[in-house]
């Protein structure tokens, strides 16, 4: 088992592939806003806000606003589907990607915001971390290297849905 401190995660496990996978849904959700007056209009709806300006700040601040009215989801991964969906964008996410990538943020969470160390927050978004309930993040090689995947494929795929979709041309 490989013990990577907080300062270590930062660099190379939280930051990096997490971000890039959130930056991704969201720079394409935003992005979308900010081309597509059609599916701005009906967010604007949904939200029962008036259209405005559709600079980069107003869209992130309405997809803010319409991921709030939104019933709770189970995982982070069902968010970015429904997010996703919002713009014909999305796909069923089976249970287990789902709990994967619920962990991985969790565990990007901890190590961000709570010391390395593993919650009861951590626990409720990802059952699959309680036997480590209270203890120090410690993640061995095959692990790291499996969220690796986890993250890189889900990117992947998002890439394709988005190439082959009316926002590309």
């Amino acid at each position: 088992m490989l013990w990577f401190n907080q300062t270590t995660f930062r660099g190379t496990f939280s930051e990096a592939p997490w971000a890039a996978l959130e930056s991704c849904v969201e720079e394409t959700a935003t992005l979308i806003l900010m081309n597509d007056r059609t599916a701005r209009m009906r967010m604007c709806e949904q939200t029962r806000r008036p259209s405005g300006n559709p600079d980069e700040a107003s869209c992130r601040a309405l997809i803010k606003l319409w991921e709030q009215k939104q019933p709770r989801v189970t995982s982070v991964g069902h968010r970015f589907e429904r997010l996703l969906g919002f713009f014909g964008l999305g796909a069923p996410l089976d249970e287990a990607h789902a709990a994967q990538l619920a962990e991985i943020n969790a565990l990007r969470n901890c190590l961000m915001h709570r010391r390395g160390i593993v919650d009861e927050k951590a626990v409720r978004e990802a059952p699959s971390l309680a036997p480590r309930l209270n203890q120090p993040i410690a993640i061995s090689r095959a692990d790291f290297l499996a969220y690796h995947k986890v993250v890189g494929d889900y990117a992947v795929l998002l890439m394709g849905r988005v190439t082959v979709s009316n926002y590309c041309t």
